[in-house]
């Protein structure tokens, strides 16, 4: 991820019990533990992730992971996945092995949502 992106938790406002985060002109509610770990997101569609992932320079890297890959269910879900959902098994596993942390992540997710 690009080192000069914002964290998402330097956009971050409590409301209550939930935390919202502004992502452009988009608010998104997200929960939030008190270590300020996200503990849901909303799902986003398959083009709002890729494009995403295009933004942010990772999509050729993770089209590689997947392509190397030996396990079939990977490369179907990545292939024929409708939405995706952050804290998906399948979603860690590809970050992890890219190298992207837990915040980087939320903070793909967040921008993807915005897509």
């Amino acid at each position: 991820m690009p080192q000069d992106s914002k964290s998402f938790l330097d956009l971050m406002q409590t409301h209550g019990s939930k935390k919202c985060v502004n992502v452009g002109d988009n608010s998104i509610m997200v929960t939030m533990d008190d270590a300020d770990t996200v503990t849901s997101m909303p799902y986003i569609t398959d083009i709002q992730l890729r494009l995403a992932l295009i933004d942010l320079n990772l999509a050729d890297a993770v089209e590689c992971f997947v392509a190397q890959s030996d396990d079939k269910k990977i490369k179907a879900w990545w292939d024929r996945a409708l939405r995706f959902e952050r804290d998906n098994p399948m979603v860690e596993a590809v970050a992890k092995s890219l190298g992207v942390t837990q915040k980087q992540l939320d903070g793909l997710w967040l921008l993807a949502v915005t897509l």
